[in-house]
């Protein structure tokens, strides 16, 4: 038989006795591929199969299309080696399967490496050959990340499973590299465990025990100035990007590298555990999970409320627990040094937001991947079967789940109710309080769910605990904390005029620093208006920021979730240097506006709800159809619609749905509401043209909204003209865009129907006409410069084409590939034919071609 090998991590490779299969006509049968070679422990049946692949279509027509691309699939693999696709698939009337055992799948070796560690009974790691050699091999196989620069704009299903088992495997990567490197340091193979650690950090650069690791291995082999380099780069990297010092065992590392205490002998290696090894190994990597949750800093005021919910967690394992508050009252610091308080008494700690209120059908696999430690397949559909399946997880093992901001999914008209289709929650909560489980579930809100109500009063295993506000000599505390010294009287008054509030405390507390230079006489005897609400306290603390301050804050509203600084540098108009940006947010977390969590800075919902309103606000005056608010405001142009995206593309998909409901809907309400489509039209046919006119007026988003208010309103825009224009952040997919003119438009991150992977190479013809790009899928596209129309698409390599170029007469386009070939392609047959030949195929090289090129003559 044939030995065929299969690899999708790092890239798509398929060999026959050594020869590729590179042929595979479309990226839905590749995708089928994958999927079947990825899943391969199960059939899978053809109407799941469909559904993945065609969401959008009726189930009979998404099964036609099913059943062709799998004649298309397995002509392909028949073409390699007679019979192959009947070796290698499993096929009958209702399912499908791939049969692992006929191939070497480079994604299932590494995953039953990695599970054979985690699964092995042994008394120490280091000493287990056994497991050395598993770690090697998963070590060896993993290049990457599973299927890269993949994707299907039209499968949202399939993506959505692509990116978990993309996440997934990372994570038992990073696992498998970190136990590795401490077995070869324990062997004393220092230069490869060194190797091994710095493979380790290009899949997680601040993992600082990985940089750790790095430092101690260098200082071994003698490297002393490169692990104070390391050293030096860990700190630059945690304090430019997450605002952080390192951490104590790293700084005493480096002390006694630079004292000249750390031996090239020591081990270092904590090999410890009061668990046996094997139990530790066997924990997912996923058991905690506090990637959505804020980072604590001092917490006051709170031990009794901390205390309440110790008793009822530890002692009396209460089922179901609701923190009540209003904004501002601390529920998340709360909820959040309580959980890590006491992760140690559960074997899962899960803590997800509400804030862009996700459906629960798409919360709840999520949680039973996390509980799981791996992506699940076959979930139900139904709900009370995924209700029922996340019930079993929480009665197998002590899990805390937290759900913060629950508020947010209520209705503003009726206290207490779901928002039309998320009344489900009232299921999840009804399902977790009365079935009997040792877990515990934390719901923070800003109002009592009304499920809670009723289940409270009928079961002992559901409890609320509303916080009250700050007592005086906490709020004396907080302003003390902050350099402020104030006598207990005025400790009471502020304590009254505050609502005991800690967020408004906070704020306070830096406008009287500030402002009045800490003298909290002074600003007494101004007798400044007494704040009626965070909201006025809010007025008082924005308006005081710098331009640049006050953008950052705008700019993590509409993003919705955590930001890095380069991801805001990145995003801003006008761009400031990274320093800038850094000190802007230092600012603002030294003002207390800023939440620092795992993954970036966000802000409390709060501020979050306030500063989303004022934006709408001056967006809607801005786009008044009529242009009234326009010709009388400040500046008399799209300003503000200019420096924010609305809708930002590269979002995870509830993200974007969260960003539509919050942003772009209610000012197409609003514009719809005040006039005609034939006006609105025709106001935006004219702020188009005023922004191609306008010379001052710095690239931005205008036209990049403009075009998501148009479709969003679901407008003909047949005819517009964007040409010229930044259209950026703007998602057009699934919209026909006729006769739309985008000639000589910037389209950075904006969606088009057609989506393609990773660009890796670029050229004009020399004459200016035709503009080509290789893609990660193997594919080269053409298209005509002056009309932006697209000319042909092919697939050119059997991996990534990684260079082009046209020859200077423009008679010949080159490419180079990952599959080691260079390809000469004539023009001509290029635009005539729909799938054209090379003329010439160059082989012989033992690597990818990254760079061709034509002499002059």
């Amino acid at each position: 038989m044939s030995a065929i090998q299969v690899e999708l991590l790092g890239t798509f490779a398929i060999t026959v006795d050594g020869r590729s299969v590179a042929d595979f006509p479309t990226d839905k049968t590749r995708a089928l591929f994958a999927y079947l070679v990825t899943e391969a422990h199960q059939a899978r049946s053809r109407s799941a199969l469909a559904a993945l692949l065609w969401p959008e279509l009726p189930d009979q027509a998404a099964r036609t299309n099913l059943r062709n691309t799998l004649h298309r699939l397995r002509r392909t693999l028949d073409a390699a080696a007679p019979n192959l696709s009947e070796n290698l698939l499993t096929v009958t009337r209702q399912s499908i399967r791939f049969n692992a055992a006929h191939a070497q799948v480079d994604v299932l070796v590494f995953q039953q490496a990695v599970d054979a560690v985690a699964g092995h009974n042994h008394t120490s790691l280091t000493a287990c050959s056994t497991c050395a050699a598993h770690l090697a091999q998963a070590t060896a196989l993993y290049n990457g990340e599973l299927l890269p620069g993949f994707n299907l704009g039209d499968a949202q299903p399939f993506e959505e499973w692509l990116m978990l088992r993309r996440e997934y495997l990372h994570h038992r990567a990073i696992y498998a590299f970190d136990k590795r490197v401490a077995i070869l340091e324990a062997q004393g193979q220092i230069t490869q465990a060194h190797e091994t650690a710095v493979r380790l950090l290009a899949l997680d650069p601040y993992r600082e025990e990985a940089h750790r690791q790095v430092i101690r291995l260098l200082a071994r082999m003698g490297m002393t100035n490169q692990a104070l380099a390391q050293f030096n780069s860990l700190s630059q990297l945690l304090r430019t990007d997450l605002g952080v010092e390192p951490d104590p065992l790293t700084l005493s590392l480096i002390q006694e590298i630079t004292a000249g205490e750390f031996s090239t002998s020591d081990l270092a290696v904590d090999t410890s555990s009061p668990l046996p090894l094997a139990d530790l190994l066997s924990q997912p990597p996923s058991a905690q999970d506090w990637s959505e949750a804020p980072l604590v800093g001092l917490f006051l005021g709170r031990k009794r409320e901390f205390e309440q919910l110790q008793e009822w967690i530890v002692q009396e394992q209460i089922q179901v627990i609701t923190l009540l508050g209003m904004g501002g009252a601390g529920k998340s610091t709360l909820a959040a040094h309580t959980a890590r308080r006491l992760s140690g008494h559960f074997d899962a700690v899960i803590w997800r937001s509400l804030i862009n209120a996700p459906p629960l059908t798409d919360l709840l696999p999520v949680l039973l991947d996390r509980l799981a430690g791996s992506p699940l397949s076959n979930l139900p559909t139904d709900l009370d079967q995924l209700l029922a399946l996340l019930l079993d997880f929480l009665r197998q093992r002590r899990c805390l789940l937290i759900l913060d901001n629950m508020e947010t999914i209520l209705r503003e008209d009726a206290a207490g109710r779901f928002r039309p289709g998320y009344e489900d929650y009232g299921q999840l909560l009804r399902y977790l309080g009365e079935f009997e489980h040792p877990s515990c579930l934390l719901v923070t809100s800003r109002e009592w769910p009304k499920p809670m109500v009723q289940l409270e009063r009928r079961t002992e295993q559901v409890r609320s605990l509303n916080l009250p506000p700050l007592s005086s000599q906490t709020s004396q505390e907080i302003l003390a904390a902050h350099g402020l010294t104030i006598t207990p009287a005025v400790a009471v008054d502020l304590t009254d005029r505050y609502s005991g509030n800690p967020l408004a405390l906070n704020l306070l507390a830096h406008t009287i620093r500030d402002l009045y230079f800490g003298e909290v006489d002074s600003f007494l005897v101004e007798e400044m208006p007494i704040f009626d609400d965070i909201r006025d306290v809010l007025d008082q603390q924005i308006g005081r920021l710098t331009p640049l301050e006050q953008e950052v804050l705008y700019w993590l509203a509409v993003a919705r979730q955590p930001m890095m600084p380069s991801d805001i540098q990145m995003f801003l108009v006008q761009k400031p240097n990274q320093g800038g940006i850094v000190e802007a947010l230092q600012a603002l977390r030294q003002r207390s506006l800023l939440e620092r969590t795992a993954s970036g800075f966000s802000l409390q919902n709060v501020i979050s709800e306030y500063l989303s309103e004022r934006l709408l606000d001056t967006i809607c005056q801005e786009l008044m159809p009529s242009g009234q608010a326009r010709r009388d405001g400040p500046t008399g142009r799209l300003t503000v619609t200019n420096r924010f995206a609305l809708q930002h593309t590269d979002a995870p998909d509830y993200v974007r749905q969260s960003q539509g409901r919050l942003f772009l809907d209610p000012i197409a309400e609003h514009l719809l509401a005040n006039a005609p489509l034939t006006t609105i039209r025709a106001s935006v046919h004219q702020w188009l043209a005023e922004l191609r006119a306008e010379t001052g007026m710095p690239k931005g988003y205008a036209a990049g909204n403009l075009l998501n208010l148009l479709l969003r309103m679901k407008i003909d825009i047949t005819g517009f003209d964007f040409s010229g224009l930044s259209i950026w952040q703007a998602d057009t997919q699934g919209h026909f865009l006729r006769s739309v003119n985008f000639s000589e438009a910037d389209l950075s991150g904006t969606r088009f129907s057609e989506a393609f992977g990773f660009v890796w190479a670029a050229a004009y013809s020399a004459d200016g006409r035709y503009f080509g790009a290789g893609t990660s899928d193997g594919k080269i596209r053409l298209w005509l410069v002056d009309s932006a129309q697209p000319v042909a698409v092919w697939r050119a390599h059997s991996s990534a084409v990684y260079a082009l170029d046209f020859s200077p007469d423009g008679q010949i386009l080159a490419s180079g590939g990952a599959d080691g070939t260079i390809q000469l392609w004539a023009m001509d047959s290029i635009v005539s034919q729909q799938k054209p030949e090379p003329l010439r195929v160059f082989s012989g090289h033992r690597g990818a071609v990254e760079q061709v090129a034509f002499s002059p003559d």
